[in-house]
Protein backbone atom coordinates (compact mmCIF):
# COMPACT_ATOMS: atom_id res chain seq x y z
CA UNK A 1 0.00 0.00 0.00
CA UNK A 2 1.20 3.51 -0.92
CA UNK A 3 -0.74 5.54 1.77
CA UNK A 4 -0.52 9.42 0.55
CA UNK A 5 -1.35 13.01 1.60
CA UNK A 6 -0.62 15.94 -1.10
CA UNK A 7 0.46 18.99 0.77
CA UNK A 8 -0.33 22.54 -1.46
CA UNK A 9 2.42 25.13 -0.80
CA UNK A 10 3.63 28.77 -2.18
CA UNK A 11 7.02 30.64 -1.99
CA UNK A 12 7.63 33.62 -3.22
CA UNK A 13 11.16 34.44 -5.05
CA UNK A 14 12.40 37.97 -5.88
CA UNK A 15 8.72 39.00 -6.45
CA UNK A 16 7.47 35.94 -8.01
CA UNK A 17 4.64 33.78 -6.04
CA UNK A 18 5.12 30.32 -7.13
CA UNK A 19 2.73 27.54 -6.13
CA UNK A 20 3.24 23.90 -5.76
CA UNK A 21 2.42 20.58 -3.79
CA UNK A 22 4.74 17.93 -1.99
CA UNK A 23 3.47 14.62 -1.53
CA UNK A 24 4.16 12.76 1.81
CA UNK A 25 3.52 8.53 1.59
CA UNK A 26 4.17 5.72 3.61
CA UNK A 27 4.94 2.29 1.73
CA UNK A 28 4.13 -0.25 3.69
CA UNK A 29 3.01 -3.72 3.56
CA UNK A 30 0.15 -3.37 6.15
CA UNK A 31 -3.12 -1.98 5.48
CA UNK A 32 -3.91 0.05 7.98
CA UNK A 33 -4.73 2.84 5.90
CA UNK A 34 -7.13 4.90 8.47
CA UNK A 35 -4.00 5.18 10.90
CA UNK A 36 -1.58 5.98 8.46
CA UNK A 37 -3.72 8.97 7.33
CA UNK A 38 -4.46 10.06 10.56
CA UNK A 39 -0.72 10.06 11.25
CA UNK A 40 -0.13 11.84 8.23
CA UNK A 41 -2.48 14.51 8.63
CA UNK A 42 -1.12 15.04 12.00
CA UNK A 43 2.12 15.61 11.13
CA UNK A 44 0.67 18.59 8.72
CA UNK A 45 -1.39 20.27 11.29
CA UNK A 46 1.54 19.95 13.39
CA UNK A 47 3.51 22.24 10.98
CA UNK A 48 5.97 19.10 9.94
CA UNK A 49 6.40 20.10 6.96
CA UNK A 50 7.22 23.85 7.24
CA UNK A 51 8.76 25.19 4.40
CA UNK A 52 10.40 28.59 3.83
CA UNK A 53 11.55 27.83 -0.27
CA UNK A 54 11.18 25.47 -2.26
CA UNK A 55 13.11 22.12 -1.18
CA UNK A 56 15.97 21.08 -3.05
CA UNK A 57 16.64 17.80 -4.80
CA UNK A 58 18.23 16.15 -1.60
CA UNK A 59 21.65 14.26 -2.51
CA UNK A 60 22.29 11.16 -0.47
CA UNK A 61 25.95 12.56 0.18
CA UNK A 62 24.94 15.95 1.75
CA UNK A 63 23.50 16.49 5.26
CA UNK A 64 19.68 16.28 5.47
CA UNK A 65 18.51 19.53 4.19
CA UNK A 66 16.41 21.46 7.98
CA UNK A 67 13.20 21.54 6.05
CA UNK A 68 13.32 17.94 6.44
CA UNK A 69 14.26 17.15 9.22
CA UNK A 70 11.09 16.55 11.08
CA UNK A 71 10.01 14.09 8.35
CA UNK A 72 13.18 12.71 8.75
CA UNK A 73 12.81 12.16 11.92
CA UNK A 74 9.37 10.35 12.03
CA UNK A 75 10.18 8.19 8.87
CA UNK A 76 12.97 6.34 10.66
CA UNK A 77 10.50 6.08 13.70
CA UNK A 78 8.23 4.19 12.25
CA UNK A 79 11.09 2.35 10.30
CA UNK A 80 12.32 1.12 13.51
CA UNK A 81 8.58 0.19 14.56
CA UNK A 82 7.36 -3.29 14.94
CA UNK A 83 3.60 -4.63 14.18
CA UNK A 84 2.23 -5.94 17.26
CA UNK A 85 1.26 -9.31 17.21
CA UNK A 86 -2.72 -9.68 17.34
CA UNK A 87 -4.08 -8.36 20.77
CA UNK A 88 -1.05 -6.45 21.03
CA UNK A 89 -0.64 -2.60 21.35
CA UNK A 90 1.51 -0.45 19.22
CA UNK A 91 2.42 3.24 21.30
CA UNK A 92 3.49 5.61 18.89
CA UNK A 93 4.77 8.86 19.50
CA UNK A 94 4.79 12.03 17.24
CA UNK A 95 6.69 14.45 18.35
CA UNK A 96 7.36 17.93 16.31
CA UNK A 97 9.09 20.43 18.19
CA UNK A 98 7.66 21.12 21.49
CA UNK A 99 4.05 19.09 20.69
CA UNK A 100 4.06 15.67 21.35
CA UNK A 101 0.55 13.70 20.27
CA UNK A 102 -0.34 9.70 21.39
CA UNK A 103 -0.84 7.87 18.61
CA UNK A 104 -1.14 4.41 19.93
CA UNK A 105 -2.29 1.28 17.55
CA UNK A 106 -4.66 -1.61 18.81
CA UNK A 107 -4.90 -4.41 16.92
CA UNK A 108 -7.49 -7.29 17.37
CA UNK A 109 -7.32 -10.97 16.37
CA UNK A 110 -8.73 -12.06 13.29
CA UNK A 111 -9.89 -15.62 12.42
CA UNK A 112 -9.07 -15.07 8.73
CA UNK A 113 -5.65 -14.90 7.37
CA UNK A 114 -7.50 -12.09 4.35
CA UNK A 115 -9.71 -10.68 7.02
CA UNK A 116 -7.78 -7.98 8.68
CA UNK A 117 -6.47 -6.81 5.40
CA UNK A 118 -9.99 -6.44 3.65
CA UNK A 119 -11.61 -5.09 6.84
CA UNK A 120 -8.98 -1.42 7.14
CA UNK A 121 -9.58 -1.11 3.25
CA UNK A 122 -13.14 -0.87 2.88
CA UNK A 123 -12.97 1.41 6.29
CA UNK A 124 -11.33 3.50 4.68
CA UNK A 125 -12.60 3.08 1.16
CA UNK A 126 -16.14 2.63 1.43
CA UNK A 127 -17.65 6.02 3.01
CA UNK A 128 -15.86 7.39 -0.07
CA UNK A 129 -17.36 5.17 -2.66
CA UNK A 130 -20.83 5.07 -0.78
CA UNK A 131 -20.65 9.59 -1.72
CA UNK A 132 -20.27 8.92 -4.90
CA UNK A 133 -22.09 5.88 -5.72
CA UNK A 134 -26.01 5.05 -5.58
CA UNK A 135 -26.06 1.34 -3.89
CA UNK A 136 -27.89 0.50 -7.48
CA UNK A 137 -24.52 1.31 -9.46
CA UNK A 138 -22.83 -0.06 -7.26
CA UNK A 139 -24.90 -3.31 -7.17
CA UNK A 140 -24.04 -3.38 -10.88
CA UNK A 141 -20.42 -2.35 -11.22
CA UNK A 142 -20.00 -5.34 -8.87
CA UNK A 143 -22.30 -8.31 -11.36
CA UNK A 144 -20.43 -6.46 -14.52
CA UNK A 145 -16.45 -7.41 -12.73
CA UNK A 146 -18.05 -10.50 -11.65
CA UNK A 147 -18.55 -10.85 -16.09
CA UNK A 148 -15.30 -9.98 -16.36
CA UNK A 149 -16.18 -6.89 -18.24
CA UNK A 150 -13.13 -4.17 -17.89
CA UNK A 151 -13.93 -1.12 -15.99
CA UNK A 152 -12.72 2.25 -16.26
CA UNK A 153 -13.41 4.76 -13.92
CA UNK A 154 -13.24 8.70 -13.90
CA UNK A 155 -12.92 11.54 -11.73
CA UNK A 156 -11.19 14.26 -11.66
CA UNK A 157 -9.62 14.02 -7.90
CA UNK A 158 -7.19 10.84 -7.97
CA UNK A 159 -7.46 9.96 -4.50
CA UNK A 160 -11.36 9.33 -4.79
CA UNK A 161 -10.67 7.32 -7.54
CA UNK A 162 -8.25 4.91 -5.88
CA UNK A 163 -10.73 4.89 -2.96
CA UNK A 164 -13.34 3.47 -5.81
CA UNK A 165 -11.10 1.02 -7.08
CA UNK A 166 -10.45 0.06 -4.00
CA UNK A 167 -13.76 -0.86 -2.24
CA UNK A 168 -14.91 -1.94 -5.43
CA UNK A 169 -12.09 -5.02 -5.81
CA UNK A 170 -12.38 -5.51 -2.08
CA UNK A 171 -16.38 -5.86 -2.30
CA UNK A 172 -15.82 -8.45 -4.30
CA UNK A 173 -14.09 -10.90 -1.97
CA UNK A 174 -14.48 -13.72 -1.21
CA UNK A 175 -13.74 -13.80 -5.23
CA UNK A 176 -10.66 -11.98 -6.55
CA UNK A 177 -10.21 -9.83 -9.05
CA UNK A 178 -8.09 -11.92 -12.00
CA UNK A 179 -7.55 -9.11 -14.33
CA UNK A 180 -5.50 -5.84 -13.98
CA UNK A 181 -5.35 -3.03 -11.66
CA UNK A 182 -4.27 0.41 -12.09
CA UNK A 183 -5.44 3.05 -9.57
CA UNK A 184 -4.00 5.87 -11.95
CA UNK A 185 -3.72 5.21 -15.92
CA UNK A 186 -1.30 8.17 -16.72
CA UNK A 187 -2.81 9.89 -19.83
CA UNK A 188 0.25 8.86 -21.86
CA UNK A 189 -0.59 5.29 -21.80
CA UNK A 190 -4.06 5.70 -22.44
CA UNK A 191 -3.57 2.89 -25.46
CA UNK A 192 -3.81 0.60 -22.71
CA UNK A 193 -7.71 0.84 -22.88
CA UNK A 194 -7.21 -1.08 -25.81
CA UNK A 195 -6.22 -4.38 -24.34
CA UNK A 196 -8.17 -7.52 -24.91
CA UNK A 197 -6.90 -8.82 -21.34
CA UNK A 198 -9.85 -7.17 -18.82
CA UNK A 199 -8.23 -4.52 -16.25
CA UNK A 200 -9.65 -2.16 -13.77
CA UNK A 201 -8.39 1.32 -14.34
CA UNK A 202 -9.00 5.11 -12.55
CA UNK A 203 -8.65 7.92 -15.10
CA UNK A 204 -8.50 11.90 -14.50
CA UNK A 205 -10.25 12.55 -17.49
CA UNK A 206 -10.91 10.91 -20.97
CA UNK A 207 -8.74 10.61 -23.98
CA UNK A 208 -9.75 12.46 -26.71
CA UNK A 209 -12.31 10.61 -28.75
CA UNK A 210 -12.71 7.67 -26.55
CA UNK A 211 -16.28 5.80 -26.38
CA UNK A 212 -17.58 2.88 -24.32
CA UNK A 213 -16.74 -0.11 -26.22
CA UNK A 214 -18.51 -3.80 -25.52
CA UNK A 215 -17.11 -5.33 -22.71
CA UNK A 216 -16.32 -2.33 -21.02
CA UNK A 217 -18.03 -0.68 -18.25
CA UNK A 218 -17.72 3.50 -16.94
CA UNK A 219 -18.18 4.82 -13.64
CA UNK A 220 -18.38 8.47 -14.16
CA UNK A 221 -17.80 9.57 -10.18
CA UNK A 222 -18.81 13.35 -11.31
CA UNK A 223 -23.02 12.05 -12.30
CA UNK A 224 -22.45 8.99 -9.90
CA UNK A 225 -23.58 6.71 -12.65
CA UNK A 226 -22.10 3.17 -14.27
CA UNK A 227 -22.58 3.87 -18.23
CA UNK A 228 -22.55 0.32 -20.55
CA UNK A 229 -22.05 -0.45 -23.77
CA UNK A 230 -25.64 0.40 -25.96
CA UNK A 231 -25.45 -3.14 -27.13
CA UNK A 232 -25.17 -4.35 -23.44
CA UNK A 233 -27.70 -2.08 -22.44
CA UNK A 234 -30.44 -3.98 -22.91
CA UNK A 235 -29.32 -6.66 -21.05
CA UNK A 236 -28.17 -4.94 -18.18
CA UNK A 237 -30.70 -7.46 -16.32
CA UNK A 238 -28.23 -9.97 -16.72
CA UNK A 239 -25.50 -8.40 -15.48
CA UNK A 240 -26.52 -7.69 -12.03
CA UNK A 241 -25.84 -9.84 -8.85
CA UNK A 242 -28.28 -12.54 -8.18
CA UNK A 243 -31.23 -11.32 -5.83
CA UNK A 244 -30.00 -7.88 -6.57
CA UNK A 245 -32.99 -6.10 -5.25
CA UNK A 246 -33.29 -8.20 -2.15
CA UNK A 247 -29.70 -7.17 -1.52
CA UNK A 248 -30.08 -3.65 -2.09
CA UNK A 249 -32.84 -3.22 0.20
CA UNK A 250 -31.02 -5.34 2.98
CA UNK A 251 -28.27 -2.60 2.08
CA UNK A 252 -29.99 0.15 1.76
CA UNK A 253 -30.48 1.35 5.45
CA UNK A 254 -27.11 0.86 6.36
CA UNK A 255 -25.37 2.22 3.28
CA UNK A 256 -27.44 5.18 4.04
CA UNK A 257 -25.57 5.39 7.62
CA UNK A 258 -22.20 5.06 6.50
CA UNK A 259 -22.42 7.90 3.90
CA UNK A 260 -24.40 10.09 6.10
CA UNK A 261 -22.13 10.07 8.79
CA UNK A 262 -19.26 10.48 6.52
CA UNK A 263 -20.52 13.62 4.96
CA UNK A 264 -21.85 15.27 8.52
CA UNK A 265 -18.21 15.77 9.61
CA UNK A 266 -14.51 15.48 8.70
CA UNK A 267 -13.29 13.40 11.17
CA UNK A 268 -11.07 10.20 11.03
CA UNK A 269 -13.41 7.14 11.60
CA UNK A 270 -11.72 4.34 12.56
CA UNK A 271 -14.54 1.51 14.23
CA UNK A 272 -16.60 3.24 16.80
CA UNK A 273 -14.63 6.19 17.14
CA UNK A 274 -13.90 9.86 15.71
CA UNK A 275 -10.61 10.86 15.39
CA UNK A 276 -10.47 15.22 15.00
CA UNK A 277 -6.69 15.89 14.09
CA UNK A 278 -5.42 18.02 16.44
CA UNK A 279 -4.30 21.51 16.42
CA UNK A 280 -0.33 22.36 17.59
CA UNK A 281 -1.93 23.33 20.77
CA UNK A 282 -4.24 20.89 21.35
CA UNK A 283 -1.45 18.48 20.90
CA UNK A 284 0.79 20.05 23.60
CA UNK A 285 -1.79 19.68 25.74
CA UNK A 286 -2.63 15.83 25.13
CA UNK A 287 -5.83 14.46 24.20
CA UNK A 288 -8.99 12.88 25.80
CA UNK A 289 -8.09 8.95 27.08
CA UNK A 290 -10.59 7.67 24.87
CA UNK A 291 -8.68 8.94 21.86
CA UNK A 292 -5.43 7.46 22.71
CA UNK A 293 -5.93 4.32 20.91
CA UNK A 294 -7.11 2.98 17.67
CA UNK A 295 -9.45 0.46 18.82
CA UNK A 296 -10.53 -1.89 16.08
CA UNK A 297 -13.46 -4.17 16.39
CA UNK A 298 -14.04 -6.85 14.60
Amino acid sequence: FAVCIVLPRRFTDEGVTVTTEYCLCIVTAYPYISYFLHLLSQFDAMDGLKLSAAVDVQDDSCPLQMELRHLNEVALKLSRCCVPQPGGTLEFVLSVRQCRVDLNFKRLFWEEPDAETTYHAVLWALPILLRHLPLQEILLALGCMCGEMSVLVHSGDTSTVTAVIIGLLFLLRPLRWAGSIISVLPAAMDGYLDSPVMYIVGMPKYPPGHEITAGQIHIDLMSGSVDLHASEVVVSNMLMLPQASKLKELLRKPAEIIAKASRRRRLVRVGSTDYPVQTPGAAAAGSPDDAKHWQLPV
